[in-house]
């Protein structure tokens, strides 16, 4: 995620951008989080701190 952050303005998200395979509350949570945190114009660097909290989300049967 830091390689991508250093990119400039680009934030990664979802189930595809974190390469996640969560189940559709994770999903829905993450979209929440992106979208409070591209709203309050914080940097995209803060976001990676903030994103990786949904890295250990697992999927359930």
């Amino acid at each position: 995620m830091a390689s991508v952050a250093s990119l400039g303005n680009v934030y990664m998200a979802g189930r595809q951008g974190l390469f996640l395979h969560c189940n559709i509350d994770h999903a829905v949570a993450i979209a929440l989080a992106a979208a409070e945190h591209l709203s309050d114009g914080v940097a995209v660097e803060r976001w990676v701190e903030s994103a990786s909290r949904w890295l250990d989300v697992k999927v359930r049967d």
